[in-house]
């Protein structure tokens, strides 16, 4: 019996330390979406998105931006039109201080954002492997147009068809004075 339950507490220990999902990515510890006006009915937003680990891991960071990574907006009622001013940025802290950071632009395809040349982001984040206990991913310059009534944005971080982690955005439009006296 104790055999087993040493079993048990080892694979539940290892589980625990890697803390990754399914696809051996560990999920962000913070996803969070900002928004502001940028003139009606327009809504620029930024996503960040960031792990954190107790120590730099020994495994590649290369693994976390890679092919397969996106970010997925179609489970909320708007949809990202454009990509103006749009700036990826990746920075690595270690202890809460700066190690590096790049930047690349993003794509919209769809209901989806694809961050950068992930290609070249990945390549470039191998550089670092166990300099830094924080990865930062911010996508800014996303546009949304919110309509008179509810407007929620669902932001999901995708990887190899697994979510990740997500958030939302709300915000109640209501029409302009006169609105409905015109129609």
């Amino acid at each position: 019996m104790k055999k087993y339950i040493y079993i048990i507490l080892f694979s539940l220990s290892a589980l625990i330390l890697t803390g990754c999902g399914e696809d051996g990515i560990p999920p962000p510890d913070s996803v969070r979406l900002e928004c502001k006006p940028d003139g009606p009915p327009k809504e620029q937003c930024k996503i960040i998105v960031e792990w954190t680990f107790s120590s730099p891991p020994s495994s590649s960071y290369a693994n976390l931006i890679n092919e397969t990574l996106y970010i997925y907006f179609g489970s909320g009622n708007r949809l990202p039109w454009d990509l103006t001013g749009n700036l990826t940025t990746l920075t690595l802290k270690n202890n809460h201080q700066f190690v590096a950071a790049t930047s690349a632009q993003s794509q919209l395809s769809g209901d989806k954002i694809i961050p950068g040349d992930q290609a070249s982001l990945s390549n470039w984040l191998s550089n670092y492997d166990g300099l830094a206990d924080e990865i930062v991913l911010e996508i800014d310059g996303i546009d949304f147009n919110f309509e008179n009534g509810s407007n929620t944005i669902v932001a999901e971080v995708v990887h190899d068809g697994n979510v990740l982690a997500g958030t939302t955005y709300s915000q109640y439009n209501s029409p302009p004075p006169g609105y409905w006296d015109e129609k």
